[in-house]
């Protein structure tokens, strides 16, 4: 297998991951940039502040499919599972630093979700079950939903037959999404965090 086939496998993800469906539709709508509002992200939960619960489906649909597309990709060109989870990281890392809007994208939750429902979906069954465990406790979503991912690595380790790669892949995808959080992060702990 080629190695530029590869590199340009790796190049198509990050484009389709910087393919921005919550920023046009925001646009189309109501005209306004939707990185102006809210979290100033692109993603469905800030493009659902400006277009409701439809608009919050349909951008999620969409940032999902980015992901799956990209591994379908690789697949398709039979990349080995390196470049297959290479793909799936390229298109989480185009959707938070698009190229076309300035590398300011969102935060990368959905596009990681349709790449793992394509490479290892039963990685995610442990995720949503910490997840839904936090959200009881924390009555948080966002939080919640970083703490279920935060065995991603583990899960997708075990889902894989105990690939290292995958195991790696899914790391690398965490701290993405764990840094594109980090505002949201950094607000919680000072919340949490009394006052000396």
């Amino acid at each position: 297998m080629s190695l530029a086939v590869s590199i340009a496998v790796v190049l198509a993800a990050y484009l389709m991951g910087g393919c921005m469906p919550g920023y046009w539709f925001v646009r189309w709508r109501t005209g306004r940039d939707v990185r102006d509002q809210g979290s100033g992200g692109t993603g469905a939960t800030n493009a659902g502040r400006a277009l409701g619960r439809s608009g919050f489906m349909v951008v999620m649909v969409l940032d999902g499919l980015k992901g799956a597309l990209a591994v379908a990709l690789a697949r398709w060109q039979q990349q080995p599972e390196l470049w297959l989870y290479a793909a799936a990281v390229a298109a989480i890392i185009g959707h938070v630093w698009p190229i076309q809007l300035g590398f300011r994208g969102g935060k990368g939750i959905a596009t990681l979700l349709g790449a793992w429902l394509a490479l290892a979906p039963w990685a995610l069954l442990p995720c949503l079950i910490l997840a839904v465990i936090v959200i009881l406790i924390v009555r948080r979503f966002t939080l919640a939903g970083l703490a279920g991912l935060s065995v991603l690595p583990a899960a997708t380790w075990w889902a894989a037959g105990d690939s290292r790669i995958a195991a790696l892949g899914a790391l690398c995808a965490l701290i993405l999404i764990l840094y594109a959080h980090r505002d949201h992060l950094r607000r919680w702990y000072s919340e949490r965090t009394p006052a000396l």
